[in-house]
């Protein structure tokens, strides 16, 4: 899982509970990366400073498994918006 941005001021104890239940690695972009990780328990926590860099990181960590983008943060901070992330993100993984 692929997540970070701009931290939206939100309660992310939710998310952070169902990270360390179904999700084993965990790549953390963006200006609220080191704040989302201190939220994590469970899950195996990576850093990277592009998307083209956690698409690498997040692909080296699954076997059968997929690569899912769930940000939980605006884009600001990388990205002109969301749509421009999520282009990066399909770039990263099409190669």
């Amino acid at each position: 899982m692929i997540a970070g941005g701009i931290a939206k001021q939100e309660d992310y104890s939710a998310l952070f509970e169902l990270i360390d239940k179904d999700v084993a690695s965990v790549v953390l972009i963006g200006q609220s990366a080191q704040e989302l990780g201190r939220g994590i328990h469970q899950a195996q926590i990576h850093y990277a400073d592009s998307m083209d860099e956690a698409v690498s990181l997040a692909s080296t960590m699954i076997n059968d498994g997929v690569v899912l983008l769930s940000p939980a943060c605006a884009s600001f901070d990388m990205f002109d918006n969301f749509e421009a992330r999520g282009e990066a993100f399909k770039k990263a993984i099409l190669g």
